[in-house]
């Protein structure tokens, strides 16, 4: 009776060890079959502005903001660039790269001391001027899933610049345009 026992329990300790083998094998599999992808993520922000004033566009993103001064009947970009790695491991359906997130965008009409501010939101009610900012905005994507361009183009126009509130503190924000 003492021999049976000892026999089922010496079979059952040899089944954890063989499933224990097979885990610790199929793990090294699954990991060992993992690689490393380089990608890169370019957003080109470009303000068209149509009419005869000076702006000054300033964009907010993760990666940095940067600024352009438009002329007037001019057009000017911004580049933003992500690059790094993912790791893709084995049996991966689907492989998703953030595109860069844009947090904030500044206009400044410099030429009549008005301001728009856009907050990138999807949960409030949206003022005129937003509106016409988010569909005067054209949006163009290319590139395969490693190595992706987003380009975003605002045409500026006077009826939208008719839409913004006076800022004077533009006046203490730009003392090199202002003279002060």
């Amino acid at each position: 009776m003492l021999l049976c026992q000892t026999i089922k329990i010496y079979t059952v300790m040899n089944k954890n060890y063989a499933y224990i083998i097979i885990t610790v094998i199929i793990a090294c599999f699954l990991f060992s079959s993992c690689k490393k992808k380089h990608f890169d993520i370019t957003l080109i922000k470009t303000l068209n502005n149509t009419t005869d004033k000076e702006l000054y566009y300033e964009v907010e993103t993760g990666e940095g903001t940067k600024a352009i001064h438009i002329e007037q009947v001019n057009m000017d970009s911004v580049v933003f660039y992500k690059e790094g790695y993912i790791t893709i491991y084995f049996l991966a359906m689907d492989i998703f790269i953030y595109p860069i997130k844009v947090h904030k965008e500044m206009l400044y009409n410099l030429t009549d001391t008005t301001m728009f501010e856009y907050i990138t939101r999807s949960y409030e009610e949206r003022s005129e001027a937003e509106k016409m900012f988010i569909n005067n905005t054209t949006y163009n994507e290319y590139g395969d899933v490693y190595s992706k361009v987003y380009k975003e183009k605002v045409e500026i126009t006077d009826t939208f610049l008719q839409l913004l509130p006076k800022d004077y503190s533009m006046l203490e924000k730009f003392p090199e345009y202002y003279g002060n």
